[in-house]
């Protein structure tokens, strides 16, 4: 993943422009290593190395776009570019007019190279040496990831990081499960084996008779993975100015000042980790902190600068889909080390599944419970819960009824690897509730 050979390409393409046009190119590469393992060992190992450029081709207020490979073989990859380039000439006379045009601009030069790349073939071993024995099943990914841009315009920018992640986990005899989740730009040991001796201990817990709970509202504290999902789903038309303006926004009701949430949420987007660049698809640099929500109070919604010419408002370089980057819930004040004494009697959810709006106008999600689910009786574990689903508006999960947030917050990274491997971590910590609502069980 050749800088130079990158640039050298896109310059003469961008060279090869007539009067009238203007084209922007992106980049997504990746050399990864993929390691999959079943009952603590290794059963399938592969390398990836992979690139997508998307040229965006415009003239006469029109836009055609194609995404091709991008080996990073000079002579091979300017063929195809070239190719494409043609393609969207003849395409473009057939293309309407678009009177939200977003035009290459030049936002200027930005480069963020990561310093260390990862020993990737050690953490094979890493990971392994603290499980031998468990049924321990999981998908380790690392390696380097690219993001890069220019355009007729003169922008340049190029992003490149290092970064692993191991999802995985762990299975007892009646094949009930625990999960976890561990990764970074850097491996350290003491992390990973706290967060196995966790996830062992409740392993134990999952032998235990399976407890049924009955529909209705209990006191629930949901770990920092949970709430990261309950975060992620914020990405689907919940922080969107787009899906605000048409009425399916998730916080419309927060915007228009009609509902409101607890002093203890905070919500931002924060740029600051380096695992994922601030500069968008079409090179826009967002701010590396940016709120959206601060102690309750509606700030912002994600902007992109499309939105903002269709609706006459100002952009905050937010991405095309105007979905969550880097998002960070700002930690509170509840003890990470006695969450289990601050709940009490209830509900301790590790993870949660399939998660869906279910009204959002009202901010609704539904979703089941999964991978470890305790029913916690005076700050001690009683027994592993079946499976229960849930339908709760974040208005009172982050409003009304939530009791608080952890004094600590974790780091997650993202794990898709739906075409290519997923840039990006996000931040939450544990929070407790009160009054969540369950409505079946099973």
């Amino acid at each position: 993943m050749n800088q130079k050979n990158w640039h050298a390409v896109i310059t003469k393409l961008l060279n090869e422009l007539r009067e009238g046009e203007s084209l922007a190119v992106s980049l997504a590469a990746e050399d990864s290593l993929f390691v999959r393992m079943t009952q603590a060992k290794v059963r399938q190992s592969s390398e990836i190395e992979q690139g997508f450029a998307e040229i965006s081709f415009f003239k006469n207020n029109r836009n055609v776009k194609f995404t091709l490979p991008f080996t990073f073989q000079h002579d091979e990859d300017l063929k195809v570019a070239l190719n494409a380039l043609n393609r969207c000439r003849e395409e473009a006379e057939h293309f309407p007019e678009d009177p939200f045009i977003q035009l290459p601009v030049n936002d200027g030069r930005f480069q963020q190279v990561a310093g260390e790349k990862i020993s990737r073939y050690t953490l094979t071993e890493q990971c392994l040496s603290k499980v031998k024995g468990q049924d321990f099943t999981g998908l380790l990914a690392a390696g380097e990831m690219v993001r890069a841009n220019m355009n007729s315009s003169g922008l340049e920018q190029w992003f490149e990081t290092s970064t692993f992640s191991v999802d995985f986990s762990f299975y007892t005899q009646n094949q009930q499960t625990v999960k976890g989740l561990y990764g970074g730009r850097q491996w350290q040991d003491q992390d990973y084996n706290d967060l196995i001796s966790r996830k062992l201990l409740q392993l134990d817990y999952l032998n235990h008779p399976l407890k049924t709970l009955e529909k209705g509202k209990y006191r629930t504290y949901f770990s920092p993975s949970a709430v990261a999902g309950l975060l992620q789903i914020l990405s689907w038309r919940g922080v969107s100015r787009e899906a605000y303006q048409r009425g399916d926004c998730a916080l419309k009701k927060l915007v228009d000042r009609e509902k409101t949430l607890s002093p203890f949420f905070s919500l931002r987007e924060n740029f600051s980790s380096g695992e994922i660049p601030r500069f968008n698809e079409i090179g826009e640099i967002a701010s590396e902190l940016f709120p959206l929500i601060e102690q309750g109070d509606y700030k912002n919604l994600l902007c992109s600068s499309r939105s903002a010419k269709e609706y006459s408002l100002a952009s905050n370089f937010a991405n095309s889909s105007e979905a969550l980057r880097a998002p960070e819930i700002l930690s509170g004040t509840l003890s990470s080390e006695n969450i289990m004494k601050e709940l009490g009697t209830g509900l301790y959810v590790s993870h949660l599944h399939y998660l869906n709006w279910s009204d959002i106008q009202q901010g609704r999600i539904t979703g089941m419970t999964r991978f470890g689910c305790f029913w916690i009786e005076n700050g001690e574990i009683v027994a592993p819960v079946k499976d229960m689903r849930f339908d709760e508006s974040l208005y009172h999960f982050w409003g009304q009824g939530l009791i608080g947030f952890t004094d600590k917050a974790e780091t997650l990274p993202e794990i898709g690897t739906y075409v290519q491997r997923d840039l990006g971590t996000l931040k939450a910590p544990g929070m407790l509730v009160d009054n969540f609502t369950f409505v079946s069980a099973g």
